[in-house]
């Protein structure tokens, strides 16, 4: 259908007479449209000459994760902030720089939505010896609401050297005589270490 010319959707080169478009209404519009425009020349005489213009508009394409499947190994004791991995994207039918960055719900990353980086989060459950690797989604949204599919990000979990813990069922020794032998055991001490391959060596203090 033929709509009442908007001048506003186009602009013209004085210098050329080049008629460009000049507002993004012609490629988000839901209709397509018939557009007609008065192009003026002068030299001191003036001229009009009337242009119809005919807009179609196509479907808006989703934009897509570019970025690789592999995020950057990080330690089990990594310090909030820490970068993990970039997410990147591309809009074949849009502005790149406009693109918002998501990752799915999970207790250890998080992104910044403007620059696609993600971070170790506050409070984070990084543990090498129960989950060496951690796996999560991201995604790209464009500046017209399109949203890529996910794609799954793997960020393997590096060894950190973690303190041993008493196992010990009370902190009570046994009572003894006094006159007791050197030697005679009074408690057994019992600790653990996440770190197998770590020895425990036991020592007092007063």
């Amino acid at each position: 259908d033929e709509v009442d010319a908007d001048v506003t959707l186009f602009s013209v080169e004085t210098a050329t007479g080049a008629i460009k478009v000049g507002s993004a209404a012609l490629a988000t519009g839901s209709d397509n449209g018939v557009y007609t425009v008065i192009v003026g020349v002068t030299d001191g005489n003036s001229a009009v000459q009337e242009v119809t213009v005919t807009a179609t508009v196509t479907a808006n394409v989703a934009p897509e994760v570019t970025s690789s499947a592999a995020g950057t190994s990080v330690s089990e004791k990594a310090t909030v902030g820490s970068v993990v991995y970039t997410i990147a994207g591309n809009d074949s039918d849009g502005d790149n720089s406009a693109l918002e960055f998501g990752i799915s719900e999970n207790t250890n990353f998080e992104v910044d939505e403007n620059t696609g980086v993600v971070t170790v989060k506050e409070g984070h459950a990084l543990d090498f010896e129960t989950v060496p690797s951690v796996t999560f989604s991201v995604t790209v949204t464009d500046e017209k609401g399109a949203t890529s599919a996910g794609k799954t990000v793997s960020v393997s979990i590096s060894d950190a050297n973690d303190a041993p813990t008493f196992t010990s069922s009370t902190a009570t020794a046994t009572a003894i005589n006094e006159t007791a032998l050197i030697g005679s055991t009074v408690f057994t001490a019992v600790a653990d270490d996440k770190d197998a391959s770590d020895a425990i060596v036991y020592s007092l203090s007063g």
